[in-house]
């Protein structure tokens, strides 16, 4: 579909005259030499085609005259791209070489950029910095023959990320202590040579699906239509229950107005940029939400009483339980000492409420 010299004088009489104010007819005057040269230019424009065809250098001045054709393609210092069409194609099948290019086993950058994601998910830091920047603006990688051979392995087992995942959560230094001793504060300040184990805070959707699942109020329900949120009249978001519960975050309702508040005080990231890393904040509204809101109230009393039912009356046995479920450990000599002074003022329900607001519950160790 061609633009028509008559469509494109109605556009001109649009967009020009019909605008009353001095600049604009003053527009008009200097434009009026150039009006010739730029309609013949939109009849040889193409605005809608179903053709291919090649981008072209633009030289300058003057900026309407073009160079030689320049082919789809990555950039000449970049390995080279598979051929473009295949026997039979109906289709220019760029986007398909543009996939294949991009998935080749040799590509410098593909199975190093992803490694380095999931790398960073466990461990709390990239082997580069700069998840987004492999160039020279970005950080150098802290450990590069270790990101070459995990690129290398992870091409080796067919791009398999359930096979990468396993690999570093059963290695010697995902499985390391966070204890600091004082070589580690002399040696390895930053944690740069990976001496210890980094402690992480749980993101929002991990904390908010965590506390679901230790108090057994976890609605299991996969797919379908997403939980619906109510908000409140001073602005709080929470996600509307099931019978069985609450879903995942995963399957509840998010609108940039309307995010749950539990998931936004917790640092989720917003929807309308594109996140490459989230922030990691530490703000007085978290503390006060885990202390203060009616839903965490209600999932510490199911906590409780699934405490109680698998532990009995014992206060002894109640804390060791409580300790199992939600930090997956017993207790040391002064947890166990401090929760059974608790339990002897409070309630289980108020114990299980402090462990849900607790630090050891919270951060990853």
């Amino acid at each position: 579909m061609h633009s028509s010299p008559g469509r494109s004088r109605s556009l001109d009489h649009y967009s020009i005259a019909k605008i009353g104010c001095p600049r604009a007819r003053r527009s008009r005057v200097l434009f009026s030499p150039h009006q010739g040269r730029l309609c013949a230019f939109r009849r040889s424009v193409n605005i809608v085609s179903f053709e291919t065809s090649s981008a072209r250098l633009v030289s300058s001045p003057p900026l309407l005259s073009s160079g030689g054709a320049v082919p789809a393609g990555p950039p000449k210092w970049l390995p080279p791209r598979p051929p473009l069409t295949w026997p039979g194609a109906r289709k220019t099948g760029r986007r398909l070489a543009f996939a294949q290019w991009l998935a080749r086993p040799g590509h410098p950058l593909t199975a190093r950029v992803m490694v380095n994601r999931i790398w960073k998910e466990h461990f709390g830091t990239g082997i580069v910095t700069t998840l987004a920047n492999f160039g020279k603006s970005g950080a150098a990688p802290t450990h590069p023959e270790l990101l070459d051979w995990l690129a290398v392995e992870f091409v080796r087992q067919g791009w398999s990320v359930k096979a990468m995942q396993r690999l570093m959560m059963t290695s010697s230094a995902y499985r390391q202590s966070s204890k600091v001793a004082s070589i580690h504060e002399e040696k390895d300040p930053d944690n740069t040579l990976l001496s210890r184990m980094s402690i992480r805070r749980m993101g929002a959707e991990v904390l908010n699906d965590t506390m679901l699942l230790v108090s057994g109020r976890l609605d299991e329900t996969r797919y379908g239509v997403p939980a619906p949120v109510q908000v409140r009249g001073d602005g709080l978001v929470t996600p509307v229950a099931t019978d069985k519960g609450w879903r995942r975050s995963i399957y509840v309702q998010q609108r940039r107005s309307n995010i749950p508040t539990i998931l936004d005080n917790f640092d989720f990231p917003a929807m309308t940029p594109n996140c490459v890393d989230r922030v990691d904040s530490t703000v007085a509204t978290q503390a006060l939400h885990l202390m203060n809101n009616g839903m965490i109230d209600d999932l510490a009393d199911s906590l409780a009483r699934r405490v109680a039912q698998e532990a009995g009356g014992d206060p002894k046995q109640q804390v060791e339980k409580l300790y199992w479920m939600a930090l997956s450990r017993p207790p040391d000599d002064e947890e166990r000492r401090l929760s059974m002074e608790g339990l002897a003022k409070l309630s289980l329900g108020r114990l299980c409420h402090t462990m849900l607001n607790s630090a050891a519950f919270l951060f990853i160790d």
